[in-house]
């Protein structure tokens, strides 16, 4: 019974497009599209979010599920530009974005 709920959910994750099928991907970062830069996650002595523009110094979540809900932690105005992108390692650039077709 707990076998046949694991797989009913992790068809719909599959089915939401949640879970990466791609092994080479290695995390997914926050990109904020209205001022081009990565998420960090920390805040400033204001309560601002925090971004950077090297995607090394960005928050790397595990899987796009999580990154989705921690788009959550953002403040209101930032939450609605973010997008979550798929990253994988490259042995030469290091960390670099994941094409998207």
């Amino acid at each position: 019974m707990k076998n046949n709920k694991f797989k009913r959910l992790q068809k719909e994750l599959d089915t939401l497009g949640l879970t990466e099928k791609d092994p080479d991907v290695v995390g997914y970062v926050l990109f904020n599209t209205r001022n081009r830069r990565f998420a960090t996650l920390d805040e400033n002595e204001f309560g601002m979010a925090m971004y950077a523009d090297d995607i090394e110094e960005a928050y790397l979540a595990t899987s796009r599920f999580a990154a989705l809900m921690d788009i959550n932690f953002l403040p209101e105005p930032d939450k609605f530009d973010i997008a979550v992108i798929p990253v994988v390692e490259n042995p030469l650039f290091g960390l670099v974005l994941k094409k998207q077709i």
